[in-house]
């Protein structure tokens, strides 16, 4: 689990989705390799331990075609994503 939260927030830094700038989840999941339903449970406990430690914010926005789920680092969680990024 702890290398799915590297990755999801890894991405989201080189993105630079920090605060007002986001991007949509189903990116982030297409871009993470799942080759087992194992993978998918994972990845998608280790998403949501991201966003009840207020590290990943989620929020609904509205698209063209409706509307999705987009997500975006907490500002000010910051420095704690940089530290569980180095300890890494």
């Amino acid at each position: 689990m702890q290398l799915f939260k590297k990755i999801i927030l890894e991405f989201l830094v080189k993105k630079h989705c920090i605060g007002g700038v986001h991007t949509p989840l189903d990116r982030v999941k297409s871009c993470v390799q799942q080759h087992s339903k194992q993978d998918k449970k994972e990845f998608e406990k280790a998403l949501h331990e991201l966003v009840t430690d207020e590290w990943i914010v989620v929020m609904n926005k509205r698209t063209g075609k409706g509307s999705d789920l987009h997500i975006s680092i907490n500002p000010r969680k910051i420095e704690e994503v940089d530290d569980f990024l180095e300890e890494q």
